[in-house]
């Protein structure tokens, strides 16, 4: 008996765990973007959240933070060896005018992600 209720607690963890990747994870089907993006995009630029562990709490926490900065387009993570975990801290930020990065660096500090920087 007490291997059953076990067993549920497992499945219910492991539900809980793939719900929440997934909601990191955008969906695959997001049709042509061309039409959706402003004419005046800059480069995409990769910053380095040392700070930023799993993805599970940080990665979302770090998206949102930036993508409520004026000028962010999109925010991704960059691939990583092993899904699940974040072996390289570093995502990328796709932006339009508007973008200033001292003020998206020091909206990371202040969410708990000190020492982001622009790889070079």
């Amino acid at each position: 008996m007490r291997a059953l209720g076990y067993l549920a607690v497992a499945l219910l963890a492991g539900g809980l765990v793939f719900t929440a990747v997934m909601r990191t994870t955008p969906p695959a089907d997001q049709g042509s973007t061309a039409a959706k993006l402003p004419d005046s995009i800059g480069d995409p630029i990769t910053l380095n959240v040392p700070t930023m562990h799993c993805p599970i709490a940080c990665y979302p926490k770090v998206k949102a933070t930036l993508e409520s900065q004026p000028g962010v387009l999109a925010v991704e993570l960059v691939p990583q060896k092993k899904e699940g975990e974040i072996d390289r801290p570093e995502v990328i930020i796709k932006t339009k005018d508007g973008f200033d990065l001292a003020a998206a660096t020091s909206a990371l500090s202040k969410a708990g992600f000190a020492d982001a920087a622009v790889v070079q």
